[in-house]
């Protein structure tokens, strides 16, 4: 292991995600999501070469909608959709995991070696256990509140 996980601070986020998605992202420290399993969120894993989770991205409904259709131009109301349908559109949601591959920079910290977005999840009450259980036993851990300008808020947490 090189140095662990090093929690981002909220400005640092919001500049990654501006630059990311072309447009003024708003970034500040939020609430746990909650990850019940009638909760609405997704989730993606961060894993070493040898398949070792290192950190994930958890966010609420709202947030992941919003990233994948901020991220190519998709119109607002596409997001909104997804929010009131409970499911994120397919092309939205590959969209949502580009971001969370970019998101993946936060835990390169971790190892040595090369740390890829492994396993997600659209809907999180599919996650396995061992993920949870990885997440519940996290030191490190930061909830934010992201609202994307044109588009809308949402929670993100970002847990190594």
């Amino acid at each position: 292991m090189a140095n662990g996980f090093l929690v981002p601070d909220t400005r640092e986020v919001s500049r990654m995600l501006t630059f990311l998605l072309g447009r003024d992202v708003k970034v500040g420290k939020g609430s746990r999501i909650r990850t019940g399993s009638r909760d609405k969120w997704t989730l993606g894993v961060f894993v070493t070469e040898s398949n070792d989770i290192v950190g994930v991205c958890a966010t609420d409904l709202p947030m992941a909608s919003n990233f994948g259709a901020a991220l190519s131009l998709f119109p607002p109301h596409m997001a909104k959709k997804c929010v009131t349908e409970g499911n994120i559109e397919e092309g939205i949601w590959e969209n949502t995991l580009e971001v969370f591959n970019v998101v993946s920079r936060y835990f390169h910290d971790v190892d040595d070696g090369m740390i890829q977005l492994g396993a997600s999840w659209k809907d999180g009450g599919e996650v396995p256990k061992e993920v949870k259980k990885f997440m519940r036993r996290s030191k490190h851990r930061t909830d934010l509140r992201v609202n994307i300008n044109g588009y809308g808020p949402g929670s993100l947490a970002l847990i190594g």
